[in-house]
């Protein structure tokens, strides 16, 4: 069953989110670049979105990507609740159990993740690409997001992906 892609559940979950993206205007083109803006904040340097146009999307400093970290966010745009991690523990052959856990009051808060992201932010600059794959175990097609890069995930991995690492 592919991790899961073909449940019935997760088929309706996946087209009433991507009818939400279009509501909100984040439905860019697959795999679009997403602009990063370096923000200070309690002395560390933290990546996000640059602000939409979108008067609808919601954007807040809760759901920043520290240096250093890898994360996962529920929509395009990164505009929403992220999953982040660092170092090793980006590394997860299976993203069944986790949630998106930053960005609380954000769309996706408390979401699960395997199956369920749409945007990467890799703030590891200058340092190795970041993979995230189709199923488990870091297995099947795959899409490779360099350091520094914020980048919607392509279409073929968006509410598609089920393990990472670097």
């Amino acid at each position: 069953m592919a991790d899961g892609k073909y449940d019935p559940e997760y088929l309706e979950h996946k087209a009433d989110k991507e009818a939400e993206e279009k509501l909100l205007g984040l439905s860019g083109a697959s795999g679009d670049e997403v602009a990063v803006k370096k923000v200070w904040k309690d002395g560390k340097l933290y990546f996000k979105a640059a602000e939409s146009t979108t008067a609808s999307t919601k954007t807040a400093s809760n759901n920043l990507c520290a240096y250093g970290q890898v994360c996962l966010y529920y929509n395009s745009g990164c505009p929403t609740a992220n999953f982040p991690r660092t170092g090793m523990s980006a590394q997860i052959p299976d993203y069944a159990g986790y949630k998106f856990n930053n960005g609380k009051g954000l769309a996706g808060y408390g979401q699960p993740v395997k199956n369920n992201a749409a945007c990467i932010m890799n703030s590891y600059e200058g340092q190795p690409s970041f993979g995230v794959f189709y199923n488990s175990n870091y297995k099947g097609d795959r899409g490779w997001f360099a350091g520094g890069e914020g980048r919607d995930l392509p279409d073929y991995l968006k509410n598609n992906n089920a393990s990472g690492r670097f």
